[in-house]
């Protein structure tokens, strides 16, 4: 057996990015939608989180149905728009009055308080070596920031 595999680097990545705070369990390519390409239970938290008003119209207008609308909305927007037009102005969805925010940048000042709590519940998560189209069996190595929906791949 050689210790000269990809594997190790890999680990040892996911390892210091969950010192620094992402998210990191082994477990997490089984909560991995492959359709849409995302780590919805995240997308989900980061919403509830960071926009409690948007998400409770949301759930009202569509019940057990939003986090497939949020999730089908979402994607046409990165496959539309881009990753980065996404991170910098949201995605709209129909009976909201402003777009849905995907992250929060570093406030410049640290006076507002609301800012503050939503650049804290930015959900930065690390996984490794999983399929990631659901056609193909190829593994790849994936470092995804969810609550933002944007990801960085390396193919294998």
């Amino acid at each position: 057996m050689t210790i000269h595999r990809e594997i190790h680097l890999e680990d040892e990545i996911c390892a210091d990015l969950a010192a620094a705070g992402w998210l990191f369990d082994p477990t997490d390519a089984s909560r991995y939608d492959r359709t849409q390409a995302l780590y919805l239970d995240d997308v989900i938290a980061w919403i509830k989180a960071s926009q409690p008003k948007a998400w409770d119209a949301i759930d009202k207008s569509h019940g057990t149905a939003a986090p497939k609308v949020i999730a089908e909305r979402l994607r046409k927007a990165l496959d539309a728009q881009g990753t980065l037009a996404v991170l910098r102005n949201g995605f709209d969805l129909i009976g909201l009055k402003q777009a849905l925010a995907m992250c929060q940048f570093k406030p410049a000042l640290a006076m507002n308080a609301d800012l503050q709590s939503r650049y804290a519940a930015n959900r930065l998560r690390a996984s490794c070596d999983r399929s990631t189209t659901p056609s193909t069996t190829r593994t790849a190595s994936t470092w995804s920031c969810s609550s933002t929906a944007s990801r960085w791949r390396r193919l294998s």
